[in-house]
């Protein structure tokens, strides 16, 4: 019968500044060290434009999105009108009155959707400026 065993030896070290100088001597990938790089005008035109272009894009967006804030606004707005009116005719039971409910729940209705689309399009907006 045989026991096999495998042992794991660590040697404990100090390090010294001697070994760090040897150290980035020898490994130039972990030192930190300045280095220039020189953009052609060409190529810094080109950046100038894709960072504009990116800042246009952020400024359409905020743009869109306040704008459907204000959109949001007034739907919402309208949406609470035609509802205090349908609260006022809801008493009356005429014919007339009748027809100018439903004629108020169709508005409603038709807010409602657009209010609906106007949060998709919001969702979206921000979701395209979303990092």
């Amino acid at each position: 019968m045989q026991i096999a065993t495998s042992f794991a030896y660590s040697t404990l070290t100090s390090k010294t500044a001697d070994d760090e100088d040897n150290l980035a001597k020898n490994n130039p990938h972990s030192t930190t060290s300045s280095t220039q790089v020189n953009i052609s005008p060409e190529a810094r035109e080109k950046l100038a434009q894709q960072l504009q272009a990116e800042n246009n894009e952020e400024e359409k967006n905020e743009i869109d999105t306040e704008f459907l804030d204000k959109m949001i606004e007034q739907i919402q707005e309208q949406i609470k009108e035609i509802q205090q009116e349908l609260r006022k005719l809801n008493s009356d039971n005429g014919k007339e009155v009748q027809q100018e409910k439903k004629m108020l729940e169709s508005q409603l209705s038709s807010l409602n959707g657009t209010l609906l689309g106007l949060f998709g399009k919001k969702l979206a907006a921000l979701e395209e400026s979303a990092p």
